[in-house]
């Protein structure tokens, strides 16, 4: 049997000296952090009203305008005036950018150039007014409606889509889309 004797020494402290190695009320830190990345969210039309055209919500963030009657007895254009407002949310500076994916709206098959006095390609006006600014493009080659702001903000954009009277159109089915674009900041 083997017996292992182990010294332990306590050393003897005056009460003044326990006092003084007693933990004092200490203060700690925790500290909560988090990112909200920058975000912009079209939540669908709010409301729309329509001269010559109606129009269907096709998803969250998306529609079709359909033109009631796109031309008149002389196969000439009527005119067609749509009022949307996109409820939008941004939480940082961001972008608008508006544009047309034809340039115009365009028949289906259509060839290069106009078949005699009748045209295949109609262009249109759009207008937005947005967090106090008010720009308007035309569709043919003037490029996109660029709206720039440097704040966040939430509320409705105004949208119009002007297809003008007056253009006398070959017979067919005439399409276009037109890409509503917010870019947060980065």
């Amino acid at each position: 049997m083997t017996i292992r004797l182990a010294a332990l020494a306590l050393p003897l402290l005056a009460p003044s000296a326990l006092a003084a190695q007693t933990p004092q009320s200490g203060q700690g830190r925790l500290e909560i952090v988090g990112q909200a990345p920058g975000a912009c969210v079209i939540r669908g039309p709010g409301s729309v009203t329509a001269t010559n055209a109606s129009y269907a919500p096709s998803g969250p963030s998306a529609g079709r305008l359909r033109i009631t009657e796109m031309v008149g007895p002389e196969s000439e254009s009527r005119g067609v005036t749509a009022d949307l407002g996109l409820d939008i949310v941004c939480n940082t500076p961001h972008r608008l950018v508006l544009r047309s994916e034809n340039g115009g709206m365009r028949r289906a098959g259509a060839g290069d150039g106009p078949q005699g006095p009748f045209a295949e390609f109609l262009p249109y006006e759009f207008r937005a007014s947005w967090l106090g600014q008010d720009a308007s493009s035309a569709t043919d080659g003037a490029g996109p409606l660029v709206m720039d702001s440097n704040q966040g903000g939430a509320g409705m954009l105004s949208l119009a889509v002007v297809v003008p009277p007056g253009v006398k159109l070959v017979a067919g089915d005439y399409r276009d889309s037109v890409i509503v674009e917010f870019r947060a900041a980065e």
